[in-house]
């Protein structure tokens, strides 16, 4: 039936020539009687025929422009989501780009002044103050604050902070340093560089991650996640943070050596679902926190490559 109602010589017969004939079968009646009308018979079962035909096509065609009407409405969503997936790669592959630039900007950066440290060495200056972890960790945050602005726009409030672990204390003086720290604003945070010690900071967050050892990465997706998990000094002036994501840095047997830590603030998010924050961290985060591993241990090297030739010299020289 579908296929005859679709038929555009029937579908003109039905839509124009249909209607025209029942209005020239309404002429012809005349008046309506019967007794003086002989052909009144031949024209009225014409005309009922044709009045239902008509119904029947125009309900028909109606339902047909109705389901029409569905699949392009349908069509249009799938248009919509391949768009935004569309834009969503276009994004994906700006951020890479960027990511891939700021990883090798690091890279060719970390290696011109190992090699220069390396020179020093062997000219009898053995400091750390050409290249050492610290100043990595600082382009490190500097990077991801640059490409979390990129990839959450028009979102920019937020931190990025890198906190080390002192694995040389013990007991009470087992103590964490915020080293690195890169923000919408020029000012470092009140506990930049200093000594946070285990016993005196229990309650910050950041050393109850330190504190538990797990090596899981935490999000705190809301306003009230954050609230709950955070301790503040003065309750009544404080950041108002709006997210929180806490990934460890961890060196061999599963110790963590670093947390870096990125919060948003106000209304600004990473991105509105756990998942997607998680997508965010593995996909763009992960590299620059590998990248800072590595170069922790370049500088234990190079450290313990100084007390080897400090020995060694000792040594010599009776």
């Amino acid at each position: 039936m579908k296929k005859i109602l679709e038929n555009k010589y029937l579908k003109a017969i039905f839509v124009y020539i249909v209607p025209i004939a029942i209005g020239a079968l309404f002429s012809a009646m005349g008046n309506w009687n019967r007794e003086t009308d002989k052909y009144f018979y031949y024209k009225i079962v014409p005309l009922i025929v044709l009045c239902i035909l008509y119904v029947f096509t125009s309900i028909k065609y109606s339902k047909m422009e109705k389901d029409l009407n569905k699949e392009l409405e349908h069509e249009k969503e799938i248009m919509h989501e391949k768009e935004n997936i569309i834009q969503n790669l276009e994004e994906d592959k700006r951020c890479f780009f960027k990511e891939t630039r700021a990883l090798s900007a690091l890279c060719l950066d970390s290696s011109n002044s190992i090699n220069e440290l390396s020179k020093n060495m062997l000219n009898g200056m053995r400091t750390l103050d050409v290249w050492n972890f610290k100043k990595v960790c600082t382009g490190i945050c500097s990077s991801i604050y640059d490409l979390l602005c990129e990839r959450c726009k028009p979102c920019d409030d937020f931190t990025v902070n890198i906190f080390l672990d002192d694995i040389t204390a013990n007991g009470t003086k087992k103590n964490v340093t915020m080293i690195a720290h890169k923000g919408k604003y020029e000012k470092y945070p009140g506990k930049f560089e200093e000594k946070m010690y285990y016993n005196k900071y229990s309650g910050f967050y950041a050393i109850k991650l330190f504190k538990s050892k797990s090596t899981d990465i935490k999000i705190l997706t809301t306003k009230e996640e954050v609230n709950e998990k955070f301790v503040y000094v003065n309750e009544e002036d404080h950041p108002e943070y709006s997210q929180y994501v806490g990934i460890p840095i961890v060196c061999s047997g599963n110790k963590m050596i670093c947390l870096l830590q990125i919060c948003a603030f106000r209304n600004d998010k990473i991105a509105d679902t756990k998942q997607d924050i998680n997508r965010i961290i593995m996909t763009y985060i992960i590299p620059f926190t590998q990248f800072a591993l590595m170069n922790y241990k370049v500088e234990k090297s190079f450290i313990s490559g100084f007390s080897i030739i400090d020995k060694l010299e000792e040594k010599s020289n009776g």
